[in-house]
């Protein structure tokens, strides 16, 4: 752990060198888009490979670096949904749309924190309340203790009072394949479905199948040969291929409607791809969007940037549709504690 400040200083000179010699690997690529890829590749691959108890150390590293709030335009709050704590984020003047948001990290890494930038920018352009929770995370906690939080969390949301029309389920990456399966759960639970649900990048197949597996190595950070380690402290001497936590294998039927976000240049698209093919197949609403030069989880990596706000707007404009408004104006929130 205590290499990482350094690979990352190593990286970034030798990423801007590489930039100088040879170009960008995309044309489109701004120098910071060239820069944020290639050190998070270095990271990433040497992060995914520490021996689990080093797990939770290498978890407060990169919490710690992560950016903050917007400041004063977003209050950030906390609550406890029956034990799963929340980090809880309202604009001045919100109309009380609900989001539940599932950070990401391979269920092994990550918090509320780690993505508070981005709830930040969700919640002001969404005129929302966000939960942004803290699930269990392995190894300590393998599946499906990320799953029984997050259900826990929404469970919570319907029991104090928070319409189901007015909320929105929505995750990064890992996140994102939870978003899905908190929603197959619930709906097998008989709970009612929330107004919408959005993944970003969602890590929907645990078997890393699909062309872009190695296609696309070049093009995004992920180590797409070591996410078969990082499976294996996630599901232990379980089935990756659950359903409960492999979403692409598991019945969409009844599901609200979807958006969608996968890059061209990420190794999931192909198993993004052939998940939304499936959810269409079971007459689920989704809206997809590629962005073509981006790689994964754009929106949490490169934070401010052109195709990151863009993808803000979409999500804005998409929830706007699908949520209740004539309920939104009309409900109160859960009581919140400030932080």
């Amino acid at each position: 752990m205590l290499k990482l400040p350094y690979i990352a200083v190593r990286e970034l000179v030798f990423s801007l060198w590489r930039r100088v010699r040879f170009g960008p690997v995309d044309p489109a690529w701004s120098w910071r888009t060239s820069t944020v890829r290639d050190v998070l590749a270095a990271l990433t691959d040497e992060v995914i490979a520490v021996p689990p108890w080093l797990i939770p150390f290498v978890n407060r590293f990169v919490a710690s670096g992560t950016p903050m709030s917007l400041g004063r335009v977003v209050r950030v709050g906390k609550a406890d949904l029956d034990g799963v704590y929340a980090e809880v984020l309202t604009r001045p003047e919100a109309d009380l749309t609900t989001v539940l948001f599932l950070h990401g990290g391979a269920y092994v890494v990550g918090s509320p924190k780690f993505v508070r930038q981005i709830t930040s920018w969700l919640t002001w352009s969404l005129r929302a309340r966000t939960f942004a929770i803290t699930y269990r995370l392995a190894p300590r906690h393998r599946f499906p203790a990320a799953l029984d939080d997050s259900l826990t969390a929404y469970r919570w949301l319907l029991d104090h009072g928070v319409d189901p029309r007015t909320i929105v389920i929505m995750g990064d990456s890992a996140g994102g394949g939870l978003t899905v399966a908190t929603l197959v759960a619930a709906r097998d639970e008989g709970l009612p479905m929330p107004a919408a649900a959005v993944c970003l990048s969602p890590w929907t197949d645990l078997t890393a199948t699909g062309g872009t597996m190695e296609t696309n190595v070049a093009t995004d950070y992920l180590p797409a040969g070591k996410i078969p380690h990082a499976v294996a402290m996630v599901v232990g001497d379980a089935d990756p291929t659950d359903p409960r936590v492999s979403v692409i294998n598991a019945d969409l039927t009844g599901l609200p409607p979807l958006q969608v976000f996968a890059g061209g240049n990420e190794v999931l698209l192909d198993s993004i791809t052939a998940f939304v093919d499936k959810a269409r197949a079971a007459d689920v609403e989704v809206d997809f969007v590629v962005e073509p030069h981006m790689y994964h989880d754009w929106l949490t990596v490169l934070p401010g940037g052109v195709a990151s706000m863009l993808t803000v707007e979409r999500i804005a404009d998409f929830v706007q549709a699908k949520v209740d408004r004539t309920v939104v104006r009309r409900q109160r929130g859960p009581r919140v504690v400030d932080a």
